[in-house]
């Protein structure tokens, strides 16, 4: 995976982040039918109960896992995601969101990922 600029990932999502402060982006919606957990999990969930199971667990590496695989489902397709960016003000970094299950809408809203700019290398 080639390295892309803050610039370039801002032009690229602009429609699904807004800019906070001249520091830091948050996300907007990204959703999840239930039909791709198999695929947004990278095959750690087979479906929504497990997905929750993952949850309820605890377990904060799951979890942590969990969310990389969200990320990189919902930024990579899939495959691997940037986690950084440079730009000529620093580093800019990508925290995990939050997850929502719409049982009603049968998807799993993960919004409010933060971009945020943090300090040089």
């Amino acid at each position: 995976m080639e390295n892309i600029s803050f610039e370039t990932f801002i032009e690229n999502w602009k429609d699904k982040f807004d800019k906070i402060n001249d520091e830091k982006y948050i996300s907007k919606s990204f959703y999840i039918s239930f039909s791709n957990i198999y695929d947004a999990t990278k095959k750690e969930a087979n479906d929504i109960n497990g997905f929750k199971e993952i949850l309820d667990s605890n377990n904060s590496d799951d979890i942590m896992e969990l969310h990389n695989s969200i990320l990189s489902f919902i930024l990579g397709n899939g495959g691997d995601y940037q986690a950084n960016f440079e730009a000529n003000n620093g580093n800019w970094n990508i925290d995990f969101g939050k997850i929502k299950i719409e049982e009603d809408e049968e998807r799993i809203n993960y919004h409010g990922i933060n971009l945020y700019l943090g300090e040089k290398y």
